[in-house]
């Protein structure tokens, strides 16, 4: 399951994301994440392998069946913090 989070981690933007719904409010829709990975396809490929890794949740929105929400999993939120010390940390330097 370890080599399988990491290998979700490499994807492109997926640690800005997982640090972006960790600091969010509000449950965003997967098109709120454009600013972080600008394009539908890329965006729902890193967001698919995030949720094989147990580290995020899509939800149909009920009230508007085709939207998805992105929720974030415990499992998520534990990553999340680590990854964004270790960033704050890199980025101190």
């Amino acid at each position: 399951m370890l080599s399988q989070i990491g290998s979700v981690l490499n994807e492109r933007s997926a640690v800005d994301i997982l640090i972006f719904l960790l600091e969010e409010e509000k449950t965003p829709y997967i098109a709120d994440l454009e600013p972080i990975l600008p394009g539908d396809r890329a965006r729902l490929r890193v967001l698919s392998r995030m949720e094989g890794a147990g580290l995020i949740v899509l939800k149909q929105d009920p009230i508007r069946p085709v939207r998805r929400t992105v929720c974030i999993t415990e499992k998520g939120k534990r990553v999340a913090e680590f990854l964004k010390l270790a960033k704050a940390e890199l980025e101190s330097e």
